[in-house]
């Protein structure tokens, strides 16, 4: 009886592995796609990349759940059966499929995050994500607050030849009780439009 126990015990302690995981890899694909950013001191960290951090963390559990079957004295009553290893197979492909996807933007454009200096009233700061695609350059602009998580872009701007003001430090950003103003320079030949662009964090 003590014996049957100690089994149920056990498996149910590696089962949570897997719930685990697979509630970590549904969370990445969400976070993935949802365009969220977080803002971390001086870093800006885009969401598929928060995604393949809780994906990682995922494969994490079912690398120690494996790792600790194969130490079980009885891996009947521990390991999954050959449908639902297979399932799960297939779960943790399509979810890392999503992830992928929730990053190809970035990737393809060469997207990079700024966080803007200095920073406004009650902490408030001025997010960049600049990018090209062909030959247009890009950038959106984001705000955040104390909390450091960011949604949507509350300006963008189009530039020729796919200059990057931001990168190159060709920006202004001023604040004042009010809220902030960021005006985006051009570099003398191409121009950005529009160039000036008011940040709110209220």
């Amino acid at each position: 009886m003590e014996t049957l126990q100690r089994l149920a015990r056990r498996a149910t302690g590696l089962s949570g592995y897997v719930l685990g995981a697979i509630v970590l890899m549904v969370l990445a694909a969400a976070v993935s796609w949802s365009g969220m950013l977080l803002v971390f001191a001086e870093q800006a960290i885009p969401g598929w990349q928060a995604g393949a951090g809780l994906f990682s963390a995922g494969l994490g559990l079912l690398w120690m759940r494996s790792k600790r079957i194969r130490r079980a004295p009885d891996t009947a009553a521990t390991s999954l059966s050959a449908r639902t290893r297979r399932l799960l197979i297939l779960f943790v492909a399509a979810t890392g499929l999503v992830g992928g996807l929730g990053a190809a933007g970035d990737l393809v454009e060469g997207a990079e995050y700024f966080v803007l200096e200095p920073s406004g009233p009650d902490g408030c700061r001025a997010v960049v994500r600049e990018s090209t695609f062909l030959v247009i350059g890009n950038g959106e602009v984001y705000t955040t607050g104390a909390m450091g998580i960011v949604w949507h872009p509350v300006s963008s701007w189009r530039t020729d030849d796919g200059i990057r003001p931001i990168a190159s430090g060709s920006y202004e950003m001023k604040w004042s009780r009010e809220g902030g103003v960021l005006v985006v320079k051009d570099d003398g030949i191409n121009p950005v439009m529009p160039a000036l662009h008011t940040v709110d964090c209220g």
